[in-house]
C-alpha cells in the first residue's frame, strides 16, 4: 500500500466519521425565544425543557433573575416573578410565548392520555416565606390551560399514570413550613390527599409505574418499597449489602434501576432482575453526570468535565444497556441545559440564546 493509498484511507475514515457526526447532532437557530440571557450569556428564563412528541415541546421557567437585576430585592422578586412558557410545534425552530400561568415558576410538566399537566409554584408573604402550588391541565397540546387546583403546601414534582390518577411529592423545608410527603389524586389533580399509611418515611427518591405502584427509598437503608395505589398493598424489596443507592429510576418499560456512585468506579446503576441485579457502569469516572435517559436498551448520558479554568459537556451513548459505549461530539460543548429526551433517539439540549442542539 502506497503512502497515497494510506492518505486516501485516512480521508475516507474522516469523511465517514463526519457523516456519522452530522447524522447524530445539529444546531437549530431558534426563533421566538426572545432576549432571555443576562450580560454573561447565561440563560435565566428557560430552565425546563419538555417534549410530548418529536414536534411539540415546551420551555418553562421564570424571569426571577432578570427581575432581580432591576430591583435588587430577592424577597420582592420571588413575589412578583412570572412563570414563563414557550411552545414549539416544529421540533424546536419556532417558539411562541404563552401566558397561561400567573406569578411564580414552572417546575415540571407531564403528558399522558392526551392530557398535559403542569406544576407551577408561587410565593407570598412579607418575606416570600409562604408558598402555593398550582396544577394546570391542557387537552389541546398546551394551546389552552385550565387551573385544576391550588394547594397551600409545597409540591416539587407530579407524576401521573392515567389522566385522572397521579401523585405529587413535597419537600421538607423549615423555611416554607413543609414536610417530606407523597400526595395522591384520583380526579386529575383537582384534589390531593396525603398518603399517610406508607410503611416508612420517604427519603426523597421515588418513581411511579404505569400500573400505579409507587416505588421509593425509605430513610433507613437496606431496602426499597413498592406501594400499590389500587390495592394499598406494600412490598419491601431487600437490597444487597454491596449496593447503596441514593436514587432509583424506572425506564419506559417499568424496569427498575438503583443508582449509586462509587468513589473509585464513578456512577453505577443496577438493573433489578428476577433473582439478582445487573451492574451497569457509566463511562463517567471523574465527571459529573448532568442528566441520563434509558429507553429500552439504549442509554444516553450527559456529563460535565470541569477544571479550574474551563468546563466541557460530554455525551455518551450505549445501545446495549451499557456493555459498549460511544462518545458523540456535541456541536456546542460548553453548555447543555436544560435537556429533554423523547423516545429512543431524540434529544434536545439548550446551549446559548437562540441555539438548540438536537440529536436525531
Amino acid at each position: 500500500m502506497t503512502k497515497y493509498t494510506n492518505i486516501a484511507v485516512v480521508l475516507l475514515l474522516i469523511s465517514c466519521n463526519l457523516d456519522s457526526y452530522k447524522m447524530n447532532w445539529k444546531v437549530i437557530k431558534t426563533n421566538g425565544t426572545g432576549n432571555t440571557t443576562d450580560s454573561t450569556g447565561i440563560d435565566d428564563v428557560l430552565k425546563k425543557l419538555y417534549f410530548i412528541n418529536e414536534k411539540v415541546g415546551f420551555f418553562g421557567g421564570d424571569n426571577s433573575d432578570l427581575v432581580f437585576l432591576k430591583i435588587m430585592d430577592w424577597r420582592k422578586t420571588e413575589r412578583i416573578k412570572e412563570a414563563i412558557l414557550f411552545k414549539t410545534s416544529d421540533g424546536g425552530s419556532v417558539w411562541k410565548k404563552q401566558i397561561p400561568f400567573d406569578k411564580g415558576e414552572v417546575l415540571c410538566m407531564q403528558y399522558i392520555d392526551s392530557t398535559l399537566f403542569a406544576l407551577t409554584q408561587s410565593y407570598y408573604g412579607e418575606n416570600s416565606d409562604s408558598v402555593r402550588s398550582h396544577i394546570y391541565t391542557s387537552i389541546d397540546n398546551g394551546d389552552n390551560w385550565i387551573l385544576s387546583s391550588t394547594t397551600d403546601f409545597n409540591l416539587r414534582e407530579i407524576k401521573f399514570w392515567t389522566k385522572n390518577n397521579g401523585i405529587a411529592t413535597s419537600d421538607e423545608s423549615q423555611y416554607y413550613n413543609s414536610k417530606e410527603a407523597i400526595y395522591e389524586t384520583k380526579d386529575g389533580g383537582k384534589t390531593w390527599i396525603e398518603l399517610k399509611n406508607l410503611p416508612a418515611k420517604v427519603s426523597g427518591s421515588y418513581e411511579l409505574s404505569k400500573n400505579g405502584i409507587v416505588y421509593y427509598l425509605p430513610q433507613l437503608t437496606g431496602n426499597y418499597i413498592g406501594f400499590n395505589l389500587i390495592t394499598g398493598e406494600t412490598t419491601t424489596y431487600q437490597i444487597p449489602s454491596n449496593i447503596n443507592p441514593f436514587s432509583l429510576y424506572l425506564d419506559n418499560r417499568d424496569n427498575l434501576y438503583l443508582i449509586t456512585e462509587d468513589e473509585n468506579e464513578g456512577m453505577l446503576i443496577y438493573l433489578k432482575g428476577k433473582e439478582n441485579y445487573l451492574a451497569i457502569k457509566f463511562p463517567t469516572k471523574g465527571l459529573s453526570v448532568i442528566k441520563a435517559n434509558i429507553f429500552e436498551s439504549s442509554i444516553s448520558v450527559f456529563a460535565e468535565e470541569q477544571d479550574k479554568f474551563s468546563q466541557k459537556i460530554r455525551f455518551f451513548r450505549s445501545e446495549d444497556l451499557g456493555k459498549f459505549w460511544n462518545e458523540e461530539n456535541l456541536p456546542i460543548s460548553y453548555k447543555a441545559s436544560p435537556i429533554a429526551f423523547f423516545g429512543k433517539d431524540k434529544v434536545w439540549a439548550w446551549s446559548l440564546e437562540g441555539q438548540l442542539q438536537v440529536r436525531e
